[in-house]
């Protein structure tokens, strides 16, 4: 009999209120239609401490295993309004030594040391230490693809929505390095028109008044990034400015090029966006940029203009 079991992507910025809120209202649409499944960008052994409800794990001698706080907020929030949800997790597992150190105490207490559930964590385990040795995104993109195809197989026909970072979901595109092709891609080919995508990481965290070249706009806000190893600098902010192209297309660029993997957002052609350095003395810096149509190895760029 032909499986006809759907795959609903949905790519997201991570930890972001208004993306979570329109995460929720999504869920909450296929959850009325009979959906239970929701895979989520985590590992197996997170998922399992979600589904048993579990906000933070019990410390051992190995040493104490925690979930990210938006994560929990969101799966508290499922839980609450959509009470017979199950999560998957289908990510590496990156804190390897403290999940398994928890996990197998949580296994032993319920009984279940030989369960299918203890066999899966321990390859997620072994996954996540073959990972960590080389550091590879390609393996992990693909890791994410195994994963997601052996839970999603395992259901045997149930229909699934999935939240990832929205550098995993692009039915067409690579993956972030671009050494493979994305998640949904791979997913893509694998089940064909059965896989949707829908990109949620244009949601601004919240619009602004704005100032550009003297004149006020509303602009977009994505949030503020660290820039861990940059000398004299703690982080920037970004937003995008709208309705502002034509009016600055012409002033004078200065040749600072940023690339579009450098934003939160999506970058497009048309675009202008403002971007505030913060230094490590406190002082910030604003520039700003726009978006003529250039390309680099197939990929846009903005420059910055006076």
């Amino acid at each position: 009999m032909e499986n006809n079991a759907r795959i609903y992507l949905f790519g997201e910025r991570h930890g972001v209120a208004t993306i979570m809120d329109e995460e929720l209202r999504r869920w909450g649409e296929f959850y009325s239609k009979g959906m239970r499944h929701l895979f989520l960008e985590v590992s197996f052994i997170t998922a399992q401490f979600l589904n048993a409800g579990d906000e933070r794990s019990e410390g051992t001698p190995a040493g104490e295993y925690e979930i990210s706080e938006d994560i929990l907020t969101f799966a508290k929030r499922v839980r609450a309004e959509y009470s017979e949800t199950i999560f998957h997790g289908t990510d590496i597992e990156f804190d390897h030594e403290n999940a398994w150190a928890v996990f197998s105490v949580a296994l032993h207490k319920n009984g279940l040391e030989n369960s299918p559930q203890s066999t899966l964590a321990q390859a997620s385990i072994e996954q996540a230490r073959e990972y960590l040795d080389s550091r590879s995104l390609a393996f992990r993109e693909n890791a994410m693809v195994a994963n997601f195809i052996r839970e999603f197989d395992a259901l045997g026909g149930a229909c699934v929505m999935g939240i990832y970072g929205a550098a995993h979901t692009g039915l067409h595109a690579k993956s972030f390095d671009g050494s493979v092709d994305s998640m949904a891609n791979q997913l893509r080919q694998h089940y064909g028109e059965r896989v949707t995508s829908e990109d949620l990481s244009a949601i601004p965290n919240r619009t602004d008044a704005l100032s550009v070249n003297g004149i006020e706009y509303r602009a977009d806000y994505y949030g503020k990034a660290a820039l861990t190893g940059f000398k004299d600098f703690v982080s920037r902010e970004f937003w995008r400015v709208q309705n502002a192209f034509d009016d600055v297309k012409n002033l004078p660029k200065t040749g600072d090029i940023l690339p579009h993997n450098n934003y939160p957002m999506q970058v497009e052609v048309g675009q202008v966006y403002v971007l505030d350095y913060t230094k490590t003395d406190g002082n910030v810096t604003r520039q700003f940029y726009r978006c003529d149509g250039m390309e680099a190895d197939d990929l846009l760029r903005t420059e910055e203009f006076k």
